[in-house]
């Protein structure tokens, strides 16, 4: 028993000090992978906990731990209770849609290995989306997606030829205007920028995304912060209202999309509603946030939700958008803070360094 005790107490000194190392100001990949599975170490915390209790016998030992994992669940809940049905909506739905405001986006990291083109074309025509945002395509992909041509006939698209991991499509059934293909700070690694005329003739910004992922003692966060960040201000600066959408590699309780947040001025459709994991699609312990949809306070939200997999690690993430400028006056978001931009032109100038320096 004294052996299980000790073993519990270990893991749960290194599972609760490793709760607060995304406290530190740092590009580490693996201080900042500790944000991902805070839903996970909770669980295992509790468990850790309850086992320790009943193993051990020492009294300083059985409060120490007792008290470590109160503070880390403590600070766990703090960053995922606005994720959970407890917190008040952030993005407010709407009841009714003008004629020719409504937008339905359809966004899928389609995992490069994944062959179930079939399935995702059955998927499209049952959700009919009017914007379909595809991401990590190939020679494979660009075959099947090419058969929804006569009904998307406007679009983006680019496979990098050396990171073909990394190839994304953008498909409309609606007007597009100058679409372009932005290359991020990592090599091979595109975005798509357009405009899109609804048919109501208003005008909105949209920008697919998907940075790659911090990889611990591999890549640090430099890069992908830079994506979200260029993303966030562009946004800001937009004329139009604008909208995000992709594989983010970041869950939405970090520090990074909570910046990134407030320096576009945009809405998380998750807050007050649920965690919504997208990523490990048929895992039940392994899974995260990963995928998004948000957007200005211009648009009301009809429908936001994850849809069944296909095939791929991730799934498809859908989101029902209504443009109404009046829900402005009625939806708040955290004003951007001087940190938040310090942060963003610290990350450019980081990833600018790499550039020159590779």
């Amino acid at each position: 028993m004294r052996w299980i005790a000790g073993i519990a107490f270990t893991l749960i000194l290194l599972l609760a000090m490793g709760s607060f190392l995304p406290m530190i100001e740092s590009e580490s990949a693996f201080l900042r992978w500790w944000d991902f599975p805070r839903v996970q170490i909770g669980f295992l915390l509790i468990v850790l906990l309850a086992v320790h209790l009943i193993a051990s016998t020492g009294e300083v030992t059985r409060i120490v731990s007792s008290v470590l994992v109160l503070a880390a669940l403590g600070y766990h809940g703090s960053r995922l209770l606005p994720f959970t049905a407890a917190a008040p909506l952030m993005a407010l739905s709407a009841e009714t849609c003008p004629e020719g405001a409504g937008l339905r986006i359809l966004s899928f990291n389609a995992q490069r290995s994944n062959e179930a083109g079939e399935a995702f074309l059955d998927l499209v025509a049952r959700v009919e989306p009017d914007l379909l945002l595809v991401m990590e395509t190939d020679e494979y992909w660009d075959g099947v997606l090419a058969g929804l041509s006569t009904t998307y006939p406007n679009g983006a698209s680019h496979i990098p030829e050396e990171a073909e991991f990394y190839g994304m499509h953008l498909l409309s059934r609606l007007p597009l205007v100058a679409p372009k293909v932005v290359m991020g700070p990592e090599a091979g690694t595109p975005s798509i920028v357009t405009g899109v005329i609804l048919p109501s003739g208003d005008r909105v910004r949209f920008q697919g995304l998907h940075p790659r992922p911090p990889i611990p003692f591999q890549q640090g966060t430099t890069l992908r912060d830079t994506t979200l960040y260029r993303a966030a201000l562009d946004a800001a600066a937009s004329a139009q209202p604008a909208i995000l959408a992709g594989d983010f590699n970041a869950v939405p309780w970090s520090g990074v999309m909570a910046s990134v947040m407030r320096l576009g001025g945009l809405l998380e459709p998750r807050i007050g509603r649920g965690l919504v994991p997208t990523f490990g699609a048929e895992s039940w312990w392994r899974s995260w946030p990963l995928d998004y949809l948000v957007y200005q306070d211009a648009f009301a939200l009809r429908q936001f939700g994850r849809l069944p997999p296909v095939g791929s690690d991730h799934r498809p993430v859908l989101a029902d958008l209504c443009l109404q400028p009046d829900m402005a006056e009625r939806q708040e978001i955290p004003a951007a803070t001087r940190e938040d931009l310090r942060e963003a032109e610290r990350a450019i100038a980081a990833a600018e360094r790499l550039r020159r320096e590779n």
